[in-house]
């Protein structure tokens, strides 16, 4: 969860290569310690953090806006699959915001 909130706050902060490194270890810290409550919360600051780069576009990135849906997606399954239908809806309305389509779950 501590990892989480950094990540969050570097991605307000505008270090978002930070904000995507510390999600990225957080992700790995929770798949080797079985734990997934957080997953999605961290998914979708991944996939913000990614947004705001690929807006800037920056031309070093080794990602895409189909990997920043995917990542997006990813969290939305995760929430529904867990139970957090408030983060769901959340989840729902960013992606239609962001991508201007229905999250689709295939």
């Amino acid at each position: 969860m501590i990892m989480e909130r950094l990540a969050h706050m570097y991605g307000r902060m505008g270090d978002y290569h930070k904000a995507i490194a510390l999600a990225e270890q957080a992700l790995s810290l929770c798949r080797q310690q079985k734990c997934s409550v957080r997953l999605p919360q961290l998914l979708q600051t991944m996939a913000w953090s990614m947004e705001q780069l690929l807006q800037q576009e920056e031309k070093t990135l080794d990602f895409t806006w189909k990997d920043c849906k995917k990542v997006l997606r990813q969290a939305y399954c995760l929430a529904s699959a867990l139970g957090q239908k408030h983060y769901t809806e959340i989840l729902k309305n960013r992606y239609l915001e962001s991508f201007g389509e229905e999250v689709s779950v295939v």
